[in-house]
């Protein structure tokens, strides 16, 4: 009996340590954005921003530099509120994913600010919204300090909540049921915003098969070895996953054809919905949401820290140890980059000083 039991230990240990990944694609600085379409429509959640093309947001200085990952907001133009909204940029990635294990190396994100609405996040592309599912990995709005990691769906997808670090707050993914899908909160002050930036952001990783969807944050003093030497590896030294959606939920039927998003936008469903319980500056005679659409249009200078700064994204699919050569013989581009980059630099270039529950009201598709 203790033969079969150690036998079974070692056979169990050696599966784990023979799960290996290999490199599909990588979303480098020189490549970065021709590997996104530019979203221009009406804000699906009634934010008070204007999308703008590659084009604008260049010539705007949006972008400061075509070879770097490093993205922002107007920060210059005082705006009418009942005007067009503060010019922003969403990205939508061109390749559309169904499972894979994708790495997300973040410099830097926008802050803790009173208007904002930034994330990162994947959105099913096929049928209408939640048909083919969302998942946000990386969100807040307003002066929140911590992560919200949630999910929608349609009708039949609930999740446990155990086997994870952060907090569960709802548990019913679909959105029929609810407009705040399921979501869990990281309680660390590190994992958004102001407190991200602050240690130099971090890495987030996302594992998604067909039984579960894990999420992880690792703080730029923490990321696992297996990510920093290219061989990322959940089993051998991720840990517990910060957040974990699984339970009655048919993974596959929920979520599929799904791109790569970011995107900040103002006020809107979720921030302005919120803004004067996040005790944001209201204007006297006006409501929450109207008093956020003021705050953004008059005060440009605010944003000056609304920008995001990627090191890279890399999306692996498993494969077997006999696949390894193939991972280490993949052309340069594919090495993960493990920059430092001059963040000070591009923002200077860009004008830019160097130095709760879910939304409570939503309306639509994002």
């Amino acid at each position: 009996m203790l033969r079969a039991t150690l036998l079974a230990s070692v056979l169990s240990a050696t599966s784990c340590l023979a799960q290996t990944y290999r490199l599909t694609e990588s979303y480098t600085p020189s490549n970065f954005f021709s590997k996104f379409d530019f979203f221009t429509a009406a804000d699906p959640t009634h934010g008070f921003v204007t999308y703008v093309d590659y084009n604008t947001a260049l010539s705007t200085h949006l972008i400061p530099q075509s070879n770097v990952a490093n993205w922002g907001v107007d920060q210059n133009t005082v705006l009418s509120p009942t005007g067009a909204g503060r010019k922003s940029i969403r990205l939508t990635s061109k390749t559309r994913y169904n499972h894979g294990l994708f790495i997300a190396d973040i410099q830097h994100m926008p802050d803790s600010t009173c208007g904002s609405w930034p994330a990162f996040w994947f959105l099913g592309q096929t049928g209408t919204w939640p048909q083919s599912g969302e998942l946000d990995v990386l969100e807040g709005v307003n002066n929140v300090r911590t992560n919200l990691i949630s999910a929608h769906t349609k009708s039949g997808c609930t999740i446990a909540g155990s086997g994870q670090t952060a907090t569960l707050q709802t548990n019913n993914c679909a959105v029929p049921f609810s407009s705040t899908g399921c979501s869990s909160s990281d309680p660390r002050t590190t994992s958004y915003g102001t407190g991200f930036n602050a240690q130099g952001g971090g890495v987030y990783a996302v594992d998604w098969t067909s039984s579960s969807i894990k999420v992880w944050f690792f703080p730029r003093s923490a990321i696992p070895n297996s990510i920093r030497t290219g061989n990322p590896n959940p089993a051998a030294d991720f840990g517990t996953p910060t957040a974990l959606f699984q339970g009655s939920c048919p993974i596959d039927t929920m979520f599929y054809d799904m791109s790569i998003v970011f995107d900040t936008t103002f006020c809107g469903d979720w921030a302005g919905a919120v803004y004067q319980g996040n005790g944001c500056p209201m204007t006297t005679g006006q409501n929450s949401a109207q008093s956020c659409n003021s705050y953004v249009a008059k005060n440009p200078g605010a944003f000056s820290q609304q920008y995001w700064y990627l090191n890279y994204i890399s999306v692996f699919q498993p494969t077997t140890a006999a696949a390894r050569v193939e991972v280490q013989e993949a052309p340069a581009e594919s090495v993960l980059p493990m920059m430092l980059p001059n963040i000070t630099g591009a923002n200077v270039a860009m004008g830019r000083p160097t130095g709760e529950a879910k939304r409570a009201v939503f309306f639509g598709e994002r």
